[in-house]
């Protein structure tokens, strides 16, 4: 019987693992902030706090600037399909009220 054999972790493969599950995390730390984005941006609450959080999401996301553009690239996304995704949900969602 033929036993092929156990290859040996290195310490320089268990840091690349966690590495990797790092930016994995990370990434995905990205993505809540552009769901919340999201989210605040699409609320249909009446609350001044709530209104203020969509109004500031809207802007960030209709508007040019760096953050969206560092947050996308972040979140592991392209900024202008981000952007572009955003306009569509926009439109669908102010034409049903």
């Amino acid at each position: 019987m033929h036993t092929t054999p156990k290859k040996r972790v290195e310490r320089k493969d268990i840091v690349k693992i966690r590495y990797l599950n790092k930016e994995y995390n990370e990434e995905n730390l990205w993505k809540a902030v552009l769901s919340q984005a999201r989210e605040d941006a699409t609320s249909n609450s009446s609350k001044r706090r709530i209104l203020h959080a969509k109004k500031m999401a809207i802007k960030w996301f209709t508007e040019d600037n760096e953050d969206i553009k560092i947050v996308c690239q972040l979140a592991g996304y392209n900024h202008r399909t981000v952007k572009k995704s955003f306009k569509e949900l926009i439109t669908a969602h102010t034409s049903t009220f």
